[in-house]
């Protein structure tokens, strides 16, 4: 899944565990909401964390995201979970730092 439309209905995730899937992704964040689409970033393998988008059809699902998700523990890892800001573009490796 990598369709990103509207950035004021997706969330980033930070401090995935390394290995972590958009299957996965998709699976422990489904709860809250219908998703249109998940992202996870490889990341170099030396550092701690990966991160990974969530794209929901509707802006109250991200809300209920992240109020429960914040600092929920998978794996050894407290995921940080915001609003995502990312490009429009078709690059989303790059979140967008505005």
């Amino acid at each position: 899944m990598a369709d990103f439309g509207n950035a004021a209905n997706s969330i980033i995730i930070t401090n995935l565990p390394k290995d972590y899937t958009e299957s996965q992704l998709e699976e422990l964040f489904s709860r809250f909401g219908h998703i249109i689409s998940t992202k996870v970033v490889p990341i170099d393998r030396n550092i701690e964390g990966s991160y990974g988008f969530v794209s929901y059809d509707e802006s109250e699902s991200c809300t209920k995201a992240i109020e429960n998700m914040n600092d929920y523990v998978v794996d050894g890892f407290t995921l940080s979970v915001n609003y995502s800001s990312i490009q429009t573009s078709n690059n989303f490796d790059q979140p967008s730092n505005k």
